[in-house]
């Protein structure tokens, strides 16, 4: 086992891990892995980094950590223009929706897109 960790064969990763690794792909199909013994993460918490805008006029969050998420909600729309360093709550929604709440407002869909 040694021999197969130090060729990197295999791979070590510790329930620390395996929960940084759920938090940065929420958001993404398939990168929850509460199979391993990781939690089946609901929800995340972060801060805006940017602002900008997606083709259909809605909003485009870069957020501190990284994760890209864009508005595709057109029914719906924040209130208060999202700033940097707003606090976002993203909630995991029903059949693969999310819901990103900017600064305490209500929740509107947004798709993580990178």
């Amino acid at each position: 086992m040694s021999a197969a960790v130090a060729k990197k064969d295999v791979v070590v990763i510790d329930r620390e891990g395996i929960r940084e690794v759920n938090r940065k792909g929420f958001g993404f199909a398939g990168l929850n892995l509460p199979f391993f013994g990781g939690e089946d993460v609901k929800q995340i918490d972060g801060k805006v980094a940017a602002v900008s805008s997606n083709r259909d006029g809605g909003y485009v969050l870069l957020l501190e950590d990284g994760a890209t998420w864009s508005q595709n909600d057109a029914n719906n729309s924040i209130v208060m223009s999202p700033r940097r360093g707003d606090k976002v709550v993203i909630k995991r929604g029903a059949l693969g929706s999310y819901y990103v709440s900017v600064a305490g407002q209500p929740g509107v869909k947004f798709l993580r897109t990178r």
